[in-house]
């Protein structure tokens, strides 16, 4: 069992929430209302460019659902106006309860 973490810039959610669907995830806690930022080049100002971002947490996925949803979202990985606007996280895990 595996724990699944994905953060997005707020206009890939609908995306997100598909895959987890489609993946038949039991559910999943979503946070919202954060913001992601990355660092600029150097000496470039302001020094961060930022974007509203959500998290996504499952936390207890098999294998197969996982790679279901990477599969599903790998294209949005590199495709983003904002770079980097997905990232997914995958951690094992010990107990789910």
């Amino acid at each position: 069992m595996k724990q699944l973490t994905i953060y997005c810039s707020r206009d890939l959610e609908d995306r997100v929430v598909n895959a987890l669907d489609h993946a038949h995830m039991e559910g999943f806690l979503r946070i919202g209302g954060a913001s992601g930022s990355k660092f600029c080049d150097p000496g470039e100002v302001p020094r961060t460019m930022d974007w509203e971002a959500t998290m996504f947490l499952v936390p207890g996925a098999d294998e197969a659902q996982i790679q279901a949803v990477v599969n599903e979202l790998a294209e949005y990985t590199e495709s983003c106006d904002t770079y980097p606007c997905l990232r997914i996280a995958v951690a094992p895990v010990e107990q789910v309860h």
